[in-house]
């Protein structure tokens, strides 16, 4: 399975507690899901959902090659509730 399918299945379907990058496009690709002509965005949306995920392990790698401390490492990363719901409605796209 290709990156872009790979990043299609985790906008469409993915959950997190935190509300970082990956999860605010989640968040962003469920108010526009419902949306008529939609498809540009969620290809946009996609796009974004890739490089958000390459940059992620790009971070990951640096912090674990060169014990890289900057940053805050996710300190101020906002907790999300409704958790299961969101789970549950982007399961029931499937």
């Amino acid at each position: 399975m290709g990156t872009r399918e790979v990043a299609r299945k985790s906008l469409l379907y993915g959950t997190n507690n935190k509300k970082h990058i990956c999860e605010t496009i989640r968040m962003i690709c469920d108010e526009i899901y419902d949306v008529p002509n939609n498809e540009k965005i969620m290809e946009l949306l996609i796009d974004a959902m890739e490089m958000a995920k390459k940059m992620q392990d790009r971070l990951s790698y640096y912090q674990k090659a060169y014990k890289d401390n900057t940053g805050n490492k996710a300190d101020n990363i906002v907790y999300l509730t409704g958790v299961i719901a969101r789970a549950k409605m982007r399961k029931a796209r499937i």
